[in-house]
Parts: C-alpha cells; sequence; structure tokens
C-alpha cells in the first residue's frame, strides 16, 4: 500500500502564482488605461486595489446583505 502525500498548502501552491499573475496583468491594464486616458497610474491603480477580488469575504457579505434587504 502506498503511503498517502502529505497535505499541500493550496495557497502555496496555487493562489499566490496566479495572484502574482493577475496583479501584473492588472498593473499592466490600468498603465494602458491611465496613458489612454491622460490619468495618474498611481490614482488609477489605488481605485482598482480598493475594490474586494470577486468571490473575497467581503463581496460575498455585501450580496448577502443586499439580497436580504
Amino acid at each position: 500500500m502506498r503511503k498517502p502525500l502529505p497535505p499541500t498548502d493550496h495557497h502555496e501552491t496555487i493562489a499566490k502564482p496566479r495572484r502574482a499573475r493577475q496583479r501584473q496583468l492588472v498593473g499592466e491594464i490600468c498603465e494602458r488605461l491611465a496613458g489612454d486616458l491622460g490619468e495618474d497610474v498611481s490614482a488609477l491603480r489605488r481605485l482598482v486595489d480598493s475594490r474586494p477580488a470577486p468571490g473575497s469575504q467581503r463581496v460575498v457579505a455585501t450580496e448577502r446583505k443586499s439580497r436580504s434587504t
């Protein structure tokens, strides 16, 4: 009988590289948008970073709150 594999930390193996890539893409998109709109990149980046990610706890709580009212 084979030994079971040790449990892996999902965030270490999958989420961190994916999140890093997503942040890189968001940065590139912000730079392009800011250039096209003539806006400050840092202000646009702050706006994007202030929004909760889809599926995050803050979004789920907000959706539940809005559904219950």
